[in-house]
């Protein structure tokens, strides 16, 4: 969440940092740094995690939102680069799940086992982008009417 600047503690800028660094940053590197390991091996793959809010942002969560869009950005374009090599890159992007720091967030989650069930469904079939849980749905919506989602999912569902 990015809350407004007079609300914010003092290590706010700390906090944007590390969100950027734990969704966007690390992933963008340790692709980049382990590429030349997987191209050894004719059977690779790198897998990203985005989200949901990547197809329509909540008003509370910016810098999540954020980072969520660019790592599926970043995921596209790399699948691109890499097309024509033996280095499959695959996006999960889930719909909410039941984890610790989901806690009291939401309703509706996915289990874990849901989503790697699917995911691995997906990725033995080449199936790029893993649209799991009700992002298949958020996704069909945003397709057929963009400013419905973003009205849906602006304040968070």
């Amino acid at each position: 969440m990015f809350p407004k600047i007079d609300e914010g503690p003092p290590n706010l800028t700390n906090k944007i940092d590390y969100e950027i660094s734990a969704n966007l940053t690390a992933p963008v590197k340790l692709s980049r740094l382990l590429l030349p390991v997987l191209m050894k091996s004719k059977n690779n793959a790198i897998v990203n995690i985005s989200s949901r809010l990547f197809i329509a942002p909540k008003k509370s969560a910016s810098v999540y939102c954020e980072t969520k869009s660019a790592i599926h950005s970043f995921t596209k374009t790399l699948r691109y680069q890499l097309e024509n090599t033996g280095t499959k890159v695959f996006e999960i992007i889930p719909a909410l799940v039941e984890t610790p720091m989901t806690a009291g967030r939401g309703k509706s989650k996915i289990s874990p086992e849901q989503l790697t069930d699917e995911f691995m469904r997906n990725f033995k079939a080449d199936k790029f982008e893993s649209y799991i849980g009700k992002t298949k749905l958020l996704k069909l919506l945003n397709r057929l009417s963009p400013k419905f989602t973003d009205k849906t999912m602006k304040n968070g569902i």
